[in-house]
Parts: C-alpha cells; sequence; structure tokens
C-alpha cells in the first residue's frame, strides 16, 4: 500500500507542476534584433511576412522589459510594448507558462497558453505561444485553437537575429 501510494504522490506532482520565469531567465532579449514577422491573413488563408525590428530593454526596479517595435514598411504599426512577468513568475504577459526547457543547443524554450477570442468572427479560442531565445536569436510564435476546432493554427511568428551594429 506505501508504495501504491508513493507512485500515486509522484504521478499527482508531475501533474501540477509549475514552471517559473524571472528577469535573468530573459535576461538576453536586451538588445536590438532585426527580422520579420510573418502572420496568416484570415481573409485569404495566407501567410503575409514583413521586416520587423525588436529593441527590447529592461525596466528598472522591476522584472519586466520595454520593447520598442518597428516595421520599417509599415511605420504607422510601430508600437511599444511591454513584457511583463505576472503571477509569481509563471506567467509572461498573462500567458500560463506551460513549459521551460533549456534545449541541446542551449536556447530556452519556453512554450505558454492563454484563452482569448481570434479570427474575423472573434471566436474564443486557446492561443499557444513558443518563446525561443539564444544569444544570438529569438523568436514568438503564436497558434491558435478554436474552441469549436481540433486543429493549431499558426496565426503569427516572430524571427529575428541579433543586430550586428
Amino acid at each position: 500500500i506505501y508504495i501504491s501510494l508513493l507512485i500515486l504522490q509522484i504521478s499527482a506532482t508531475g501533474f501540477a507542476q509549475e514552471y517559473y520565469l524571472t528577469k535573468e531567465d530573459l535576461k538576453q532579449l536586451s538588445g536590438c534584433w532585426d527580422g520579420s514577422l510573418t502572420y496568416l491573413d484570415y481573409s485569404t488563408n495566407k501567410p503575409f511576412s514583413m521586416p520587423s525590428n525588436y529593441n527590447i530593454s529592461p525596466i528598472e526596479k522591476s522584472d519586466n522589459f520595454k520593447v520598442v517595435i518597428a516595421y520599417p514598411k509599415e511605420p504607422e504599426a510601430n508600437s511599444i510594448d511591454t513584457i511583463f512577468i505576472t503571477g509569481n513568475g509563471n506567467e509572461i504577459d498573462g500567458e500560463i507558462i506551460k513549459s521551460k526547457r533549456v534545449l541541446s543547443d542551449k536556447s530556452l524554450e519556453i512554450i505558454t497558453e492563454q484563452k482569448g477570442k481570434d479570427g474575423n468572427d472573434d471566436k474564443p479560442a486557446t492561443f499557444k505561444f513558443t518563446y525561443l531565445l539564444s544569444a544570438e536569436n529569438y523568436s514568438k510564435k503564436k497558434e491558435v485553437k478554436f474552441d469549436d476546432g481540433e486543429d493549431w493554427i499558426m496565426s503569427h511568428e516572430y524571427k529575428f537575429k541579433r543586430c550586428k551594429y
């Protein structure tokens, strides 16, 4: 009986595992990034890509980062955003961290999920974000699974390389 209870406890613990982020985990984000945004145009169901740049800097006395986003060919879309580590470190921008691991190439992979609405019809969905971060590369992919669907659809993906200048 003792062994059965121990196995049950270990199994239950595995299902309840939480992952946490710190500012230290994301320190490699600081700096300039050149790359592109590719997104699914829901009207045509075809991907569209455009150049994009990020300039990321830590916000002092917080676990957050300021992000200046530029689109060289569409400057009216430029914006400033913030990356927030929330929920005692188990959320990034309100997305619940589902997985955090260091890959064989030493890059950090973070997978998060969040509920919301998406598509031209503003349908309820689950979003899955995959972040990959290394010293020279950074990407963030958003996938969508509509509540009435079974498949994940790639909504958009940012892919960057560290600026060389």
